[in-house]
C-alpha cells in the first residue's frame, strides 16, 4: 500500500493487534489479612447497627421516613463493603479490585455523612439567626 495514496473507502482497514496485559496482582500477607478480616467484622457490625439505628427512628413520635432510608441505605452500603473487606482475606489474586470496591462503598458513606452534617449546620445557623431576629424584633 502506497503511504501517500488516500486509503480506499472499500478496503477493510487493518489495525495492528494490541496485546493487552493483566495487571499486577497483589497479595496480602498473613498479618496484612488479619488487619482486613477484624475491619471486615467491624464493618459488618456498625452495617447493622445503622440499619437497626434506622429502624428504631420509626418508632415513636419522632419517626421520620428519611431517618430510616438513610440509615439503612449506609447500612446496606457498610454490608457491601464488608463483604467485599471479606473477600479480600478469603479469595486468591483479586485483592486490589475487591479492596477498591469497599474503599468505594466506604466513600459513599462518608460522602452521606458529610452532607447530612452540612445541612444539619445549616439548620443550626439559620435557627440561630432566627432566634436572634426574633430577640432583636422584640428589643425595638
Amino acid at each position: 500500500m502506497n503511504p501517500y495514496q488516500p486509503p480506499n473507502p472499500y478496503q477493510q482497514q487493518q489495525y495492528p493487534q494490541q496485546q493487552y496485559q493483566q495487571p499486577p496482582s497483589y497479595e496480602f500477607t498473613e498479618p496484612e489479612n488479619s488487619v482486613i478480616g477484624s475491619c471486615a467484622t467491624w464493618t459488618m457490625i456498625l452495617g447493622v447497627l445503622e440499619i437497626l439505628q434506622g429502624a428504631s427512628k420509626m418508632v415513636g413520635k419522632n419517626s421520620s421516613t428519611l431517618n430510616l432510608v438513610v440509615h439503612v441505605a449506609m447500612g446496606v452500603m457498610l454490608i457491601v463493603a464488608s463483604q467485599s473487606l471479606r473477600k479480600v482475606v478469603t479469595t486468591q489474586g483479586l485483592d486490589v479490585p475487591h479492596l477498591m470496591k469497599a474503599l468505594d462503598n466506604f466513600g459513599q458513606v462518608l460522602l452521606i455523612r458529610i452532607v447530612l452534617l452540612i445541612l444539619a449546620l445549616v439548620l443550626v445557623v439559620v435557627a440561630v439567626l432566627a432566634v436572634l431576629a426574633f430577640v432583636a424584633a422584640l428589643k425595638s
